[in-house]
């Protein structure tokens, strides 16, 4: 009986060799599919992580690699002794860089701003630049040790610089907390004058820094954190 099943006839032995070679075909089209899969997931997960480094790395370095036209920025921030140099960025409101990187890329980090009713060359008398509030000295979360007059008195210069215009030398006096809601120090409208904001600077930080009354100030304000309705607030005067 064993000897009658081992035999195959040629038509047997065709079929047997026709199947195998289906199945090995089988076999390694699934591999193939399998082994083209992981690559791909592979490569896709290495461009997502290189995406990510690069926006953080953007985000670290100030996206210094770009020039202001570039990124298509208004103008060019930068405080001395400190991590803050960026591109200042401008909507048509005040709410589109909000999450939009200077790349133009959704980005919960946003970009630095200037006020949407601001003159882009920094003309007005009066002027604000928004920032997020991040940890590890990014963004505007620098801005935080300029609550201690101690190190105010030791950080008081930059620059801005517009695209295409004039630079300016900034000179910065006071810092304090502002509620988000103050109307005369998150005006920045031509109906706000530098007059009132002195006032209010004078009443809420009687101890400032001397600063020249004649020029036009510049507010640099940041969240205190993501629930906080107070504001840091660095103001400056801005000299050609």
């Amino acid at each position: 009986m064993k000897r009658l099943f081992s035999k195959r006839t040629p038509e047997e032995k065709e079929k047997y060799t026709l199947d195998k070679r289906a199945y090995s075909i089988f076999n390694n089209l699934i591999d193939f599919i399998i082994t083209a899969g992981i690559v791909i997931a592979i490569g896709i997960g290495a461009f997502s992580i290189f995406v990510d480094v690069k926006k953080n790395n953007d985000l670290k370095i100030g996206y210094t690699s770009y020039s202001m036209e570039d990124l298509g920025a208004v103008a060019w921030l930068k405080v001395d002794k400190t991590e803050i140099n960026f591109p200042i960025m401008q909507g048509s409101t005040n709410t589109e860089y909000l999450n939009k990187n200077p790349l133009g890329q959704m980005d919960l980090a946003g970009s630095i701003f200037l006020d949407s009713t601001n003159n882009p060359k920094f003309t007005d008398p009066y002027s604000v630049v928004y920032g997020h509030h991040l940890d590890n000295g990014l963004m505007f979360g620098t801005l935080d040790p300029y609550l201690k007059k101690s190190y105010l008195k030791t950080h008081t210069t930059g620059t801005i610089e517009t695209n295409g215009g004039p630079t300016y030398k900034l000179k910065i006096f006071s810092c304090f907390h502002v509620q988000s809601t103050n109307e005369i120090i998150f005006n920045a409208s031509a109906q706000t004058t530098t007059k009132k904001v002195q006032a209010y600077i004078e009443k809420n930080d009687p101890d400032h820094l001397t600063y020249d009354e004649s020029l036009p100030i510049v507010a640099l304000s940041t969240c205190v954190n993501a629930t906080s309705e107070n504001r840091v607030v660095v103001f400056g005067t801005l000299q050609n």
